[in-house]
This record gives structure tokens, sequence and C-alpha cells, in this order.
């Protein structure tokens, strides 16, 4: 089971049960109030979600893996989320953010409206497009995780980096339109993620985020392999 940063994956059955115990047990700092316990056992009872692979907090196990789970609820403006280590065997599916796109429904029509234009400015770039954060799980779920303020988190496969200057200059024109921001993170052949917008800047390095590291890469080399990639 080959997981990437930003999947998401759906649990089985049998792990449901479990789900609201250990959510509340992971709650994050920021997340324990005293009343934000029960309404998160009373949310996943009712609605399970999926969890969001990502970096390791902690030791996990070979057949282990690091989960967070974000509900679709604040507590003082703040998203609640929870952190997980789950057993793999307990997945029943993986979610990859490129399978979101195809005929994604957002709750507001502009946000839909949005995406649709971002979504046609990939394809006249000749990019693979996915969607990430709070507009993949509204799209996964079916609840209400964007708001007005709602930013669009993307991430695109490595392409040239005129393809990919192209596509940051149309999304942040798209964005501009709608009053609304993007944030784009291109995976790079060797499975790291970096933003679109450092990529396209003139900064001599830029940081990369795997499912393991965090570390900074010289620009220019990142750039060489991109040039090699779309060779």
């Amino acid at each position: 089971m080959q997981l990437q940063r930003h999947d998401l994956v759906d649990f089985v059955p049998a792990y449901h049960a479990r789900l609201a115990e250990v959510a509340v047990e992971g709650l994050l700092p920021c997340c324990r109030q005293h009343d934000v316990a029960p309404k998160v056992e009373a949310f996943l009872h009712q609605h399970p979600l999926p969890g969001i692979v990502c970096r390791p907090v902690q030791e996990v196990g070979a057949d282990q893996v690091q989960l967070g789970l974000s509900f679709p609820f604040r507590v003082e403006g703040v998203r609640v989320r929870s952190s997980l280590l789950v057993e793999k065997q307990m997945i029943a599916r993986i979610i990859r953010p490129f399978d979101l796109v195809s005929g994604a429904r957002l709750a507001s029509p502009a946000f839909q409206a949005m995406l649709d234009e971002i979504t046609l400015a990939a394809e006249r770039c000749g990019l693979q497009m996915g969607l990430i954060g709070s507009a993949a799980l509204e799209i996964h779920t079916g609840h209400g995780y964007t708001s007005a303020s709602s930013d669009l988190d993307l991430v695109v496969k490595a392409a040239s980096h005129d393809c990919l200057k192209e596509f940051y200059l149309a999304i942040s024109n798209i964005g501009q339109d709608y009053g609304r921001a993007t944030d784009a993170e291109v995976i790079l052949a060797d499975g790291n993620g970096v933003k679109l917008s450092e990529l396209v800047s003139k900064s001599p390095n830029i940081l990369a985020k795997s499912l393991t590291d965090v570390c900074l890469l010289n620009r220019d080399s990142v750039l060489k392999t991109l040039v090699v990639a779309a060779e």
C-alpha cells in the first residue's frame, strides 16, 4: 500500500466504532476545550470521516500510518483537528488528490466556477491537477468545509518550468477575479512537494516536503530536473 502526502483514506467498517474514541484522544492541543470532545464523538458516530495522510509526528511502525482528521466545524475560529496513528489494515480505500477533480462539485457556485476555470487552465497548460485541503474534503464527504474566505489548495505533477509559470500566472489572475487565494504545490518526480510560488520565484532555495522529511533544495537544481522530465 503506497501512501503519499495529501491522500485521503476511507476506513473499513470495523474501525468506525473506534474512530470517535481515537479521534478524541488525538485532538490537537488547540482543540481540547471541554465541550469539543462530545461534539467530535457525536459527529463521528453519524458521519465517519476520511483520514488525511501526513508526515509522522511520532514513531510509526511498518504496518502503521500517520493520519490527520479534519472536522467541518470550528471552535473559536479554529478548525477542529485530530492526529491518528492507524494500522494500515484498517484502510479500505485510498483517494488521491487527482481523483477528486473530475465531476467535482462545491457548495458555493462561485467557488465551483473558480475551480472550473482553474481546471481548464491546468488542461491548457498540460498539467495534471489535484485538490487538497477544505475543497477536497467537501467534495469527498459532502460536508460544508469551505466558506467565503476559503483558499483553494491544489497539487500539480511536475512539468516544464514554462508550463508551471503559465499556470501560476493563470491561477493568480483567476484568484484575484474571484477574491480568493490559491495555493498550489508541485509534486516532483522524487515525491517531494514544493510550493509553486517558490518554484517560479527568484529564490535560490525552496522548501521541499515529503512524507518523512522537510528540507531545503537548490531551486536551480530542481529546475534542471524539470527540464529532464519534460524531454
